[in-house]
């Protein structure tokens, strides 16, 4: 190699985008599913480890697989198996997602997969950027997210769009006009389900003929993440205030 050669060889490498975390490659939102999917079929819902030219055979092609690994690792759907180099198997979150998925189990399925990415460093970006101002174009966003992860803007945008993708699609972001928002009806759900849960129980209270005095005291609390948005905090507070005072009015 001549020393030309050696020297453009150097500055590609400096060109070259170091991302302080993986970014989907190559492959649109929908074939990432069908990656996911292959992931849990090859593996045997996770009893077999697997390598990416194993589940290349049922998907995507064995380089296309090589190339999102990391991606998927990073945000939960595989993990690698110790003492095996280059085998993963699907994670437990991510065999539940395909499964509610089969059975069209969809809402079950968005629910955890709203689990995983609330964990990923790009929900944390857009969370608080909506926290600050609560509607942002995808354009914005996307920029904001290219920034934080030191991607290339000719080469990832559209790998960075496939971020808000999954954002939208789990329901953690909800349109408007063009514009993204939180979404809180995922939470409200979540909340109603308890609070079904909490009526149910105290109507066979009363069947059971058990009384309060006016005296009685109930202590309610409310978990709060240090991830949760004020919004759904907001949110969270007022249906158990308004529920707390119907179950009130109807002891007295």
């Amino acid at each position: 190699m001549s020393s030309e050669q050696k020297s453009d060889s150097i500055k590609t490498k400096k060109l070259r985008v170091e991302l302080k975390h993986a970014l989907p490659d190559k492959l649109s939102f929908e074939r990432l599913g069908e990656l996911l999917k292959a992931y849990v079929v090859a593996s045997q819902k996770g009893k077999i480890p697997v390598s990416y030219k194993e589940v290349g055979k049922l998907s995507v092609s064995p380089a296309n697989v090589s190339k999102n690994n990391k991606f998927f690792e990073e945000t939960g759907f595989i993990q690698k198996v110790e003492g095996e180099r280059g085998k993963y198997i699907p994670t437990l979150n991510a065999i539940d997602i395909i499964e509610n998925l089969n059975w069209d189990k969809e809402e079950e399925a968005k629910k955890i997969l709203r689990n995983l990415l609330m964990k990923t460093w790009f929900w944390s970006l857009v969370n608080n950027l909506l926290l600050v101002q609560n509607h942002r174009s995808e354009d914005e966003i996307i920029k904001n997210l290219g920034q934080e992860v030191g991607a290339d803007p000719k080469k990832h945008i559209a790998a960075l769009k496939i971020l808000v993708e999954y954002l939208y699609y789990s329901e953690l972001l909800k349109q408007d006009n063009g514009m993204y928002m939180i979404n809180e009806i995922p939470m409200e759900r979540e909340i109603n389900i308890k609070k079904t849960s909490t009526q149910d129980k105290v109507e066979t209270q009363q069947n059971q003929s058990y009384k309060f005095s006016k005296s009685t005291q109930i202590l309610i609390g409310v978990l709060i993440t240090p991830d949760m948005p004020e919004d759904q905090i907001r949110n969270t507070i007022r249906i158990i205030k308004e529920e707390a005072e119907k179950i009130v009015d109807k002891r007295e």
